[in-house]
């Protein structure tokens, strides 16, 4: 490896290292926002979590990362490099042409409801109360339309989703392995139902085979 494209690497490991510290700091803001935070809270604490969001947010599509990409995706930066090094360029690379496209205000506001609506969510689930949840969920819909109107439709609307789980996936694809699965499937489990060889179930409803007993194997 040259010396410049050394120092060039040491400073992209720097900033990656900075954006990873403020993940791993979010993290520990969640986790006490799902396990300790009193209820009363949970709008304070997630404004937090949206202004860090927000600052790491920054820095990982910031001029200086666009500078650091270009540089270490010269062909001759590019032979200096390990395979693994390669890759996490690759994959910065992606996640900044995908991440720039999205204002840091847009993005903030996102995580904020998003924190906040997982909150409300499982009071509304303990309570089985949808409408309590409702609206929190088209919103978080709304946002992710605005997503991807800015990042560029993909084929379908869902394909420009997809491709951030399964990389090079699409709806199409899906539903062709989908669709071949249940051409084979649904006869099989016709069969199954069908078939005089039924399993003995007697012994669940057995008065020997007490609740807790059930409850010891079910949890095994």
């Amino acid at each position: 490896m040259t010396a410049n494209t050394e120092e060039t690497w040491q400073s992209f490991d720097e900033l990656i290292r900075k954006i990873k510290s403020y993940d791993e700091a979010l993290g520990v803001l969640y986790w006490d926002l799902r396990t300790g935070a009193p209820r009363k809270g949970v709008e304070r604490r997630s404004e937090a979590i949206g202004a860090l969001s927000a600052e790491m947010f920054k820095l990982s599509v910031s001029e200086r990362m666009g500078e650091l990409l270009a540089a270490l995706e010269e062909p001759r930066a590019q032979e200096s490099l390990s395979p693994v090094q390669r890759k996490l360029v690759a994959e910065t690379r992606k996640e900044y042409d995908r991440s720039v496209k999205i204002p840091p205000k847009l993005y903030e506001e996102y995580v904020v409801l998003t924190s906040q609506a997982e909150s409300v969510w499982e009071e509304a689930k303990a309570n089985n109360d949808y409408k309590r949840f409702q609206p929190y969920l088209d919103r978080i819909i709304g946002y992710t339309g605005q997503f991807i109107d800015l990042w560029g439709v993909r084929g379908t609307r869902y394909d420009t989703l997809l491709d951030q789980y399964e990389p090079g996936m699409t709806t199409a694809e899906l539903d062709r392995v989908f669709g071949g699965l249940r051409e084979q499937l649904v006869p099989l489990a016709s069969a199954i139902a069908e078939s005089p060889h039924q399993p003995d179930e007697r012994f669940c409803g057995s008065r020997s085979t007490r609740t807790p007993r059930k409850r010891s194997v079910c949890l095994f």
